[in-house]
């Protein structure tokens, strides 16, 4: 008789509250047919959802236990707002761990597409095919990102939280969803690499390549770093828009977690930004002093053999001796036949490129680099490399300096 009596009180408290059967399924996480089931007594909720049911129909669980209404004297009120009070608690934290574990499963099909196109590149050689693939299971990660998150939020609107626990749980959920976004993009950038992968003997999409490992983490680095680094900031500007008020009377133990939370973001923002215009930075002069950009003096430039020998003799070195073993070869455009040969041994130059123009030995061009100029090269591209390592290290000390005077000032407050 008791079940009868619990499966027709459910049923009677859902009515009440204007809900069907599968809107409660979808809040409780079971299916609607288990609804069905405990309504028509068949079985019983699970002990663990009984407190969850209380909260939802404004009851307790005795009153559930028991399939009727029980009348509370004045003394007996306290302790059923306690009681109440951690049924709540027990049902948003229900909530989270769940709306956690969503957002896991959405990050872990983007991670599981990141190694299908890992092992399409590597296997089989087809770079682009990876791409796509990988993209698939990137775009199924956003779309259950994204159905996770309404229904979450729409849950969260069933349970009218009062205004002390909505705003924190909104707060959670907003940054869950952002952190959960940001892996999820940062993850699409570490696939952009396959994108380039294009034959470049057939010209086609459809040949079969693949990028290096070193390629791979070369370029793989930057584009995620650069999408991690706008996804946070996107972070700390929601932390500031929702968080910072000017009225802020929250206690010094918060206010000094909100602190060192935008302290850590900020730092990370910016010596992410830093680091990613050092590597950008380091693969751009990676080939100088090859480069045609003139750069202080610039390459001495020849149009002909001629000229060329007669640099290269004014330009021996008092002191140098020669060396055979370091004879170089100017070929003619089919690279067969060597039309000149040099040796730099015994002179100050440093480097000679040469090429032509149209496949046509009349348009030679050679481009001599000497000691000097590539010097001035290395020591600007060192210059500017550590330029960037000290700004690093400038960010660091001033969000150090930052949080001591910010810390401190709310201590007194």
């Amino acid at each position: 008789m008791e079940e009868k009596t619990i499966g027709a009180f459910l049923s009677a408290l859902r009515k009440s509250k204007g809900l069907t059967q599968r809107e409660l399924a979808e809040m409780l996480n079971v299916s609607d047919k288990a609804v069905s089931r405990w309504e028509r007594d068949e079985c019983a909720p699970d002990l663990t959802l009984i407190p969850i049911l209380a909260e939802i129909y404004d009851v307790t669980c005795d009153e559930i236990l028991k399939g009727q209404r029980i009348t509370k004297t004045k003394e007996e009120a306290p302790s059923v707002y306690v009681k109440s009070e951690k049924q709540l608690d027990r049902l948003l934290r229900k909530s989270r761990v769940n709306y956690l574990i969503q957002c896991i499963i959405s990050v872990g099909v983007a991670v599981l597409g990141l190694i299908v196109s890992m092992v399409a590149n590597f296997a089989f050689s087809s770079a682009l095919a990876g791409f796509f693939i990988g993209s698939g299971f990137i775009a199924v990660a956003v779309v259950l990102a994204a159905v996770f998150t309404i229904k979450t939020f729409y849950s969260v609107a069933d349970m009218e939280l009062p205004p002390e626990k909505q705003s924190p749980y909104r707060y959670f959920l907003i940054f869950a969803t952002e952190i959960t976004a940001s892996l999820i993009i940062t993850i699409f950038a570490l696939t952009l690499p396959l994108a380039s992968a294009i034959d470049s003997i057939y010209g086609s999409i459809y040949s079969l390549t693949f990028i290096t490992v070193s390629g791979w983490i070369e370029h793989g680095t930057v584009t995620g770093l650069i999408a991690l680094a706008v996804s946070l900031i996107t972070l700390a500007l929601t932390y500031l828009i929702l968080w910072k008020t000017p009225d802020d009377k929250e206690n010094k133990k918060i206010r000094l977690r909100k602190l060192q939370i935008g302290i850590v973001l900020f730092s990370f923002i910016a010596v992410s930004v830093t680091f990613m215009g050092f590597i950008v930075t380091s693969e751009v002069t990676h080939s100088w002093p090859r480069s045609e950009i003139d750069l202080f003096s610039g390459p001495d430039k020849f149009y002909s053999i001629e000229d060329f020998d007669k640099y290269i003799q004014s330009h021996k070195v008092e002191g140098k001796e020669y060396n055979a073993k370091f004879n170089r070869h100017i070929f003619d455009p089919s690279g067969q036949k060597v039309r000149y040969t040099y040796n730099l041994s015994d002179t100050d130059i440093h480097m000679v490129d040469y090429w032509y123009d149209d496949d046509n030995e009349i348009f030679l061009k050679i481009y001599v680099y000497t000691q000097e100029f590539a010097y001035s090269c290395y020591m600007l591209r060192d210059i500017i490399l550590l330029a960037f390592l000290f700004a690093i290290v400038v960010e660091i000390v001033v969000a150090i300096i930052i949080y001591v005077k910010k810390s401190r000032k709310i201590k007194k407050s």
